[in-house]
């Protein structure tokens, strides 16, 4: 059985959202930092109860632009991390030269008690200066949640605006001292080329790389090249990719031939590893064929022989379930209902058959190599509609039609407007301004 969990202590049953509001008691961050550096902020609080069901719930902090938050957590068993909703912090206004970041998780999240307490690691970013100048910066904290599907702000309550939030209970100054070690970030070593069988794509991914240990790693680049190289060094990259994340997908490729991938970690001086051992990876186009019938069914045939007609032109739409390359193909039906897509990349699919007038359907097809997939037929339907839908759907037509000539605007047809309505039609007037007695 699911087991169900909350913020702090409010229970609730696995109908019911999480009626809580997480409010601020503390929030806390190092009084000096230095640029390229990770600090960690955090936020203390109770859990209140308001019977307002919230369906996410989470924190809400105004840092630098050019600061990243690597990974922000809720202090309990397991530790339950923070997914960033960047759909809810554009509801925010930050003050100049600042971000919003919001960090949330469903309410499905426990704590053991009345007290919750949230860390993020934030990573300081860089600014003008000589070694050994300062900035001092603001930062700003608060929290929110998901309530009827509008984000709302908790604490401070009704606030968007961050130039608004003025209280020492949700500010916090970090002093940053520009710094430079002139040492680059440890190399990427342990990199994994897969190959999405589109002929096309490649994944790169380095998951292992532990950027903890160099402390400083701003972005990674990613250098491509058809032959075999061992330094970057005057190579142009042909994709970067923040801390933070650590994959990327190569496209453009050609089948069968062999390309060879690096990466490198740089930091705000952009100093990286030039120095590379390079993965060879020569992807193959990989593919099947699929094929149907759209048929029309005719539902309660009471006639023998029911049989069923081929629909033409039915759009069926082919896309891939992965998340890791986009495919994408529609075709229609031909003049017996019948369709079918060759060269498709082998993995897992939805196909979407529709027509006007007609109810549609949806199958998730698997395409194997060298291999025919055959859908089962799509039994598409004509809309049908009883006597009293229909009167309904005329009835509204005929009152929307009249509403156009309701000059006065009284929610009535009067005598005046329906002789004007009548001349308009008969093309004894035109239909210009009236003045309705």
């Amino acid at each position: 059985m699911k087991q169900q969990w909350i913020w702090g202590a409010c229970l609730y049953s696995a109908i019911s959202l999480c009626a809580c509001i997480f409010s601020i008691t503390l929030f806390s961050a190092p009084d000096t930092a230095t640029t390229g550096s990770v600090i960690t902020l955090t936020l203390a609080g109770t859990v209140q109860e308001t019977g307002t069901g919230a369906a996410e719930q989470g924190i809400v902090l105004q840092i630098p632009e050019d600061w990243q938050v690597r990974k922000a957590w809720v202090v309990s068993p397991g530790n339950p991390a923070l997914t960033e909703a960047a759909e809810y912090g554009v509801r925010y206004t930050p003050e100049p030269g600042y971000r919003i970041w919001v960090g949330t998780l469903s309410h499905e999240l426990v704590l053991d008690s009345e007290t919750v307490t949230v860390k993020a690691d934030v990573m300081t970013g860089t600014f003008d200066g000589v070694p050994g100048s300062t900035r001092t910066y603001t930062v700003k904290a608060a929290t929110g949640s998901l309530r009827t599907g509008e984000w709302m702000p908790d604490d401070p309550s009704a606030i968007y605006d961050f130039a608004q939030i003025t209280a020492d209970l949700y500010v916090e100054t970090v002093m940053v001292e520009k710094v430079t070690d002139g040492l680059p970030p440890v190399a990427v070593e342990e990199l994994v080329v897969t190959e999405l069988h589109t002929g096309t794509d490649v994944r790169l991914d380095w998951r292992n790389y532990d950027e903890s240990v160099s402390n400083d790693v701003v972005a990674y680049r990613v250098f491509r090249s058809t032959a075999s190289f061992w330094n970057v060094a005057g190579m142009t990259p042909v994709g970067t990719v923040p801390a933070g994340e650590q994959s990327f997908i190569a496209s453009g490729l050609t089948p069968g031939e062999e390309y060879f991938f690096a990466v490198t970690a740089g930091d705000e001086e952009s100093n990286e590893v030039i120095t590379v051992t390079p993965v060879a990876v020569t992807p193959q186009q990989v593919t099947g064929s699929i094929a149907g019938l759209v048929v029309e069914n005719v539902p309660d045939c009471v006639l023998e022989p029911c049989e069923q007609t081929g629909l033409e032109g039915a759009e069926v739409a082919l896309r891939t379930t992965s998340l890791s390359y986009a495919y994408s193909v529609t075709g229609t039906t031909g003049a017996d209902g019948s369709y079918a897509f060759l060269d498709v990349p082998e993995g897992s699919y939805t196909l979407a058959v529709e027509k006007c007038g007609y109810t549609g359907d949806v199958f998730y097809v698997q395409v194997a190599d060298n291999q025919v997939t055959t859908v089962p037929d799509a039994l598409l339907e004509r809309y049908m509609y009883t006597q009293e839908q229909l009167g309904k759907v005329v009835a509204d037509a005929v009152a929307a039609e009249q509403m156009k000539w309701d000059a006065d605007g009284d929610g009535q047809l009067g005598l005046a407007e329906a002789i004007r309505a009548l001349q308009v039609v008969a093309g004894m007037r035109d239909n210009g301004p009236v003045s309705v007695p």
